[in-house]
């Protein structure tokens, strides 16, 4: 009795405004919505630190944390790097990013280190199919 957990669902019993079958309901995890495609494209605002105004390759985000992936080249060959922001609003009402995260953020960062290796990934399977057919 109390505030025991089924299934993962804390039990708060007879409290009065409580209703199992509904409010049991907003405490799970709620499906992302994706736009378009598995990987959404990147959306404004990004620029490189470096001051170039090169944008990154994608953009992905959960909640207030994103991973900005960003393609770069050497000895013709492209690789990937991954920057982890968290964005928060500051006494002045302005939005902001940090590169620390707490605890309700570190499982985000790292479905969003999932999803971003997955990406590179299917980037690089991407680059060696024309390889391959040419061959």
């Amino acid at each position: 009795m109390g505030h025991a957990l089924s299934h993962g669902v804390p039990d708060f019993g007879d409290k009065p405004g409580w209703d199992r079958e509904r409010d049991a309901a907003s405490l799970l995890p709620q499906p992302m919505k994706n736009t378009s495609s598995r990987f959404p494209a990147p959306s404004g605002g990004h620029s490189r630190a470096d001051g170039s105004g090169q944008a990154p390759l994608r953009v992905l985000r959960l909640g207030r944390v994103k991973a900005s992936i960003w393609e770069n080249a050497a000895e013709d060959r492209p690789y990937y790097s991954v920057k982890f922001t968290r964005t928060y609003v500051d006494e002045q009402k302005q939005f902001k990013d940090s590169d620390s995260f707490g605890r309700d953020e570190l499982l985000l960062l790292a479905k969003l280190a999932d999803l971003a290796h997955t990406f590179v990934c299917d980037q690089a399977a991407a680059r060696a199919r024309p390889q391959e057919s040419a061959a």
